[in-house]
C-alpha cells in the first residue's frame, strides 16, 4: 500500500510515497512543478506516470505525452527518479539520431463527453456571452491549466 505526502517549500511541490507495513516508514521526496497532480514525475518538459507495486516493492512508471512506450522503475523513490531522469534523456537522443519527434504532436481537437445537462448549461452560457461553445470550452481549459505552468 502507498500514500502520498505533498509539503510545500519555495513554491515548488514535492510529491513523497511511503510504504504503510508493519507501520510508516520514511520516505523519498522528489521534485514537481505540477503542483496540483497527484503520482507524476517532471523533467525537461516530459511528465511520466508514477504507480508502486507493493506485491514486487517496486515503484515504476511511463512517460506520457510522447508515440514511444518508455518505462522507469525504481526500488527507492531516488532510483525511480533518477531512471525516470535516464529515459527521458535516453529518449531524446534516440529520437534525435532517428530524426523522430522528441514528443507526441496534439491537433488540437478532441472529443469530450460531458453529459446532457452540463452540454446544454454550457451551450446556453456561451450563448448569453457571445461566444462559441468553443470559445467558452477553451477558456474554462485555460483558466484550469494557468497555474500549472
Amino acid at each position: 500500500m502507498c500514500t502520498i505526502v505533498h509539503t510545500q517549500e519555495n513554491d515548488q511541490t514535492w510529491i513523497g510515497f511511503a510504504e504503510l507495513a508493519k507501520g510508516s516508514v520514511p520516505c523519498d521526496l522528489f521534485k514537481t512543478n505540477y503542483e496540483h497532480m497527484k503520482n507524476v514525475i517532471a523533467y525537461k518538459g516530459f511528465v511520466g506516470t508514477v504507480d508502486f507495486s507493493s506485491e514486487d516493492r517496486l515503484f515504476y512508471g511511463k512517460i506520457i505525452g510522447i508515440d514511444d512506450l518508455v518505462t522507469f522503475e525504481g526500488s527507492s523513490v531516488a532510483e525511480l527518479e533518477s531512471s525516470f531522469k535516464y529515459m527521458v534523456d535516453m529518449h531524446i537522443e534516440d529520437c534525435q539520431s532517428e530524426g523522430k519527434p522528441i514528443e507526441k504532436s496534439y491537433k488540437g481537437i478532441f472529443n469530450i463527453r460531458v453529459g446532457p445537462e452540463l452540454h446544454k448549461k454550457a451551450a446556453h452560457t456561451a450563448k448569453m456571452k457571445g461566444i462559441t461553445l468553443n470559445q467558452l470550452i477553451k477558456r474554462a481549459l485555460q483558466k484550469e491549466l494557468e497555474d500549472i505552468d
